[in-house]
């Protein structure tokens, strides 16, 4: 069964967090905390530190944020890309309507995070974990996002 959990909303003193964190340490579980959000493109440093989690927890491992539909479908497409060599276009399928991912809505910075580094990736091969640590910015990709800018001008 699972080993690891890695949430997605971060530690928190309100009971929601305190419920898990002690369902965790009874049922045997390793929780790992890192903050992400759904409605901003976040600093590279975060999303580091997930791939990071995520090559070192042990494994089976789980992530979850609040619904599920946002930061880890985002998590879910970034997993795919990173550790089984799925293509963007394969992976953006974790960000969709099925799983409730509203893309119009604020949360689509999600899938313009992927729009961006899949322009990226048509000017020159990368893969997406080199790209977050050298190349992602996130102030650049949400100003993108924002002002509605194609994705291929701030690739």
């Amino acid at each position: 069964g699972i080993k690891s959990v890695i949430n997605l909303r971060g530690s928190d003193p309100r009971a929601h967090y305190l419920f898990e964190e002690e369902s965790c340490r009874i049922l045997g579980l390793q929780l790992y905390n890192s903050k992400l959000h759904a409605r901003n493109a976040v600093p590279r440093e975060r999303i580091v530190a997930v791939i990071d989690l995520m090559r070192s927890v042990q494994r089976p491992f789980m992530f979850h944020c609040k619904s599920g539909a946002d930061r880890a479908g985002f998590c879910a497409a970034m997993y795919q890309m990173i550790f089984d060599g799925v293509s963007v276009q394969k992976a953006r399928e974790q960000l969709s309507i099925k799983y409730i991912h509203l893309k119009w809505s604020k949360t689509g910075v999600q899938d313009y995070i992927l729009d961006v580094f899949e322009a990226r990736q048509a000017k020159g091969d990368i893969d997406f974990e080199t790209w977050i640590r050298t190349e992602y910015d996130n102030n650049k990709i949400q100003e993108g996002f924002d002002s509605k800018t194609p994705a291929a001008q701030i690739a």
